[in-house]
């Protein structure tokens, strides 16, 4: 039998992606409101709200237990980290919407499929890091 233990309320508007990082102690949502919150699953508290899209969020996915990358109709990919309150990392490959992202086993390929009809690799280097203003 199933039983309810948490309902996690803070987007404001509905939730396209849902992901557990691998250690299972976060859970991972993204949002029309163009957000995505990591969730301790412990409390059930909002760990942290990522606001970078300006578009809906439509896909997420954990590189590791502490970063993961989000993708939008914007057209961007953002690569955020636990903590830090602004993206590692920034992507603009596609022409249109992405679709959907996944990272290869080993954290350093990123793919992404786009309403532009391509899929495209991205390889993640951090010696050189966005800089937003």
């Amino acid at each position: 039998m199933c039983e309810l233990i948490n309902t996690l309320n803070k987007h404001k508007g509905p939730i396209f992606s849902l992901k557990w990082n691998k250690k299972g102690d976060f859970l991972l949502s993204g949002s029309v409101d163009k957000t995505a919150i990591v969730w301790d699953v412990k409390t059930g508290e909002c760990r942290q709200q990522f606001e970078f899209h300006s578009a809906p969020a439509l896909d997420l996915d954990w590189r590791n237990n502490v970063s993961f990358a989000t993708c939008s109709t914007d057209s961007m990919i953002y690569v955020c980290k636990v903590g830090e309150n602004r993206p590692i990392k920034c992507f603009a490959g596609h022409q249109c919407e992405v679709n959907a992202i996944k990272w290869d086993p080993a954290g350093s390929l990123l793919a992404s499929c786009s309403d532009d009809c391509t899929a495209k690799q991205f390889i993640l280097d951090l010696s050189n890091r966005l800089s937003l203003p």
